[in-house]
């Protein structure tokens, strides 16, 4: 046999030295694999801060749409914002589900869907899914909702089942009236619902839910992140009541209150509420959007009219001291 290499003729010696050439040493492998852990631990942050960021501007895109669309409602109310039970929440008011948008008192988003193009499903269980889908989901709220009637009577209660949770709420200060309404009627037989003239916050006394009431749009939040009716167990509900009953299933009390239940002390809720990295998105009555950390959302000035006093400072998260009037 003749070689072609002085090599290829070494009795099997080119195949072993392939195999130790090929092969890894123990401390070969636990560098490679201490490597792969560091990058691991450096890139999954990384990612995860990508993705809530991603989640946080579509977010703020949702909310900007629906900002839109109440703007256009004001535009055609001749100022009075959507989702008061003195403005589109009369009609459930007067218990009349069938006839009426807004499927309760405090409902916002019914009455702005035919502004976003949607068309409105003259059943209110329907309608109220659709104010949980779409541009009123937060990316981040997976959470199912269960039906919860309150202490009312229901008689459509066997239309509404496990549902998506809400992701958005308006702030129920600029939905109210000042106690100069005392006994005026919105439409008839609907008498003006009062911000009580002896809360710690007291609303000017002819205060109306109007854009020209509520003092500068740019710093009055419209709607923001939050988590409504959520127990000590995580259990989310909402309320299918038609009338006035806390702040319903579509508002709360904003981030001042101590005791706020979506914002405050109340846990869990509060917790899911500052669901983007420890804050909110929320977007203002002029339309634009803003990140709101947890100590940046407990101003006053931003969940309250102008004109409305605080009169007791350690009531609030805020610092405002008693007395403070809200620019």
């Amino acid at each position: 046999m003749q070689c072609l290499s002085k090599d290829s003729c070494r009795g099997g010696s080119l195949g072993g030295s392939l195999r130790t050439a090929d092969a890894f040493t123990l401390i070969e492998v636990l560098i490679t694999v201490a490597i792969v852990a560091l990058l691991t631990s450096v890139l999954v942050p990384v990612m995860n801060s990508a993705r809530g960021l991603a989640q946080q501007i579509q977010c703020q895109s949702n909310q900007r749409n629906i900002a839109l669309a109440m703007r256009m409602y004001i535009d055609s109310f001749n100022g009075y914002l959507p989702g008061s039970p003195n403005t589109s929440g009369a009609g459930p008011r007067k218990i009349l589900p069938e006839t009426v948008v807004a499927t309760n008192a405090f409902d916002y988003a019914s009455p702005l869907l035919g502004f976003l193009n949607t068309s409105v499903p003259a059943n209110r269980a329907d309608r109220q899914e659709l104010t949980r889908l779409g541009v009123f989901k937060c990316p981040t709220n997976d959470h199912r909702s269960e039906p919860w009637t309150g202490y009312q009577s229901i008689p459509d209660a066997a239309d509404f089942t496990t549902s998506q949770a809400s992701s958005y709420l308006t702030c129920w200060n600029f939905l109210l009236a000042g106690d100069g309404y005392a006994g005026a009627q919105v439409t008839s037989g609907v008498y003006y619902w009062l911000y009580g003239a002896t809360w710690t916050e007291v609303l000017p006394r002819d205060f109306l839910p109007k854009i020209t009431k509520i003092g500068l749009p740019s710093r009055k939040v419209f709607l923001a992140d939050a988590a409504r009716y959520v127990d000590e167990g995580g259990q989310f509900t909402y309320d299918i009541g038609y009338s006035l009953f806390g702040a319903g299933g579509y508002s709360g009390s904003g981030a001042w209150w101590i005791d706020s239940r979506e914002y405050g002390q109340y846990s869990p809720a509060a917790d899911y509420s500052y669901r983007h990295d420890d804050g909110i998105a929320a977007v203002f009555y002029d339309g634009h959007c803003e990140y709101l950390s947890r100590e940046q959302s407990y101003r006053a000035e931003y969940w309250y009219p102008k004109g409305t006093v605080i009169t007791d400072g350690s009531e609030g998260a805020g610092g405002e001291p008693s007395g403070y009037v809200v620019p």
